[in-house]
């Protein structure tokens, strides 16, 4: 990731934990980790504080395949 980019994702967010914890970022994180199959393109990107960062990898390492969206029930 080139600074430019590093940079727009920082303004976007004012700086601030894309969690909304209210934290300051302090790194750029993959939304859906490489590891998983992520892309490195502007989409997957978001700023997190280091504590959300650090929350969001243990849990990767626990449950390495994404939650499964739950069923919509449509017109109840």
């Amino acid at each position: 990731m080139n600074e430019r980019l590093r940079l727009e994702i920082w303004e976007e967010y004012n700086g601030m934990c894309a969690n909304g914890c209210g934290r300051a970022a302090a790194e750029v994180d993959h939304i859906k980790p490489k590891s998983q199959g992520g892309a490195n393109d502007r989409s997957n990107y978001r700023p997190l504080c280091t504590p959300c960062h650090r929350q969001k990898r243990s849990n990767i390492w626990r449950n390495p395949e994404p939650p499964q969206e739950p069923p919509r029930w449509g017109g109840l």
